[in-house]
């Protein structure tokens, strides 16, 4: 992977107009507390597809609210094998880990163009202090994402090829249709190939072109040229036992 320019956006979003607000860390502050706390932004961020915001192994100073597009987090062994964590999605939280003083321990790569919202890992602390409600959110979206992780590691050690791959459909469905109006006949852009599904889900991409075929034929799902349509909905839950409620889908605040 190699750096890609990145742009500080002139005229950035203003915290408290924030479109994704409701999905990123800072919604359970008023309108006012925002206007502080937008003090603490470093900048808005734009990155081409492609960019890395951040290397495996790296130390980094920021921690990112993804505004605009799709990241993958990913992480990749000595030989090359790659295993992709996550599938980052507007108002989701970055570069947050247990230790803030050490390398982080995964990549975060652009699929998308996107726009972040930048925090040095300083302010976050501060923020912590002078909002305590921050600290709870933020115990809430880590608790969240821990089940979402439990979840795919289920899929990855004993779910059989369709339903890891119609469990990740639904998953991203559900991740979608709570950032906005989903389009159930014109499908959902997805910027997923066939080799991110193979890394995701632990399987190849011939396995991935088998089972793309075999969810189309039993008119399921589809994913071509980037638009996922979801057939049947309550087929794919059948054969998966999806439940989107395991990842608390409104946070105890």
């Amino acid at each position: 992977m190699n750096s890609m320019p990145a742009t500080a956006i002139a005229d950035p979003t203003q915290c408290g107009g924030c479109p994704v607000r409701r999905l990123a860390l800072f919604e359970p502050l008023s309108t006012d507390q925002l206007a502080a706390m937008q003090a603490h932004r470093l900048e808005q961020r734009a990155l081409p597809a492609g960019a890395v915001l951040y290397s495996q192994d790296s130390r980094i100073d920021e921690t990112y609210t993804l505004f605009q597009g799709w990241v993958m987090l990913h992480r990749t062994l000595d030989d090359g094998r790659r295993q992709i964590l996550q599938f980052a999605l507007p108002g989701d939280f970055l570069g947050f880990q247990p230790d803030l003083n050490a390398p982080v321990f995964h990549a975060a790569q652009a699929l998308t163009p996107v726009t972040l919202c930048v925090f040095k890992r300083e302010s976050l602390l501060q923020m912590f202090r002078e909002h305590p409600m921050l600290a709870i959110r933020m115990a809430w979206i880590t608790a969240r994402d821990e089940a979402m992780a439990h979840d795919h590691l289920t899929s990855l050690g004993r779910r059989p090829a369709r339903e890891r791959l119609a469990h990740l459909f639904l998953e991203i469905h559900q991740r979608l249709s709570t950032r906005g109006p989903v389009d159930e006949r014109a499908g959902i852009p997805v910027p997923l190939k066939q080799e991110h599904l193979a890394d995701a889900l632990g399987l190849t991409t011939i396995h991935i072109n088998r089972t793309l075929r075999l969810l189309r034929e039993s008119g399921l799902a589809t994913l071509r040229g980037g638009i996922l349509r979801i057939l049947d909905h309550q087929g794919l839950v059948e054969i998966t036992g999806y439940r989107p409620d395991r990842f608390g889908t409104r946070p105890i605040l």
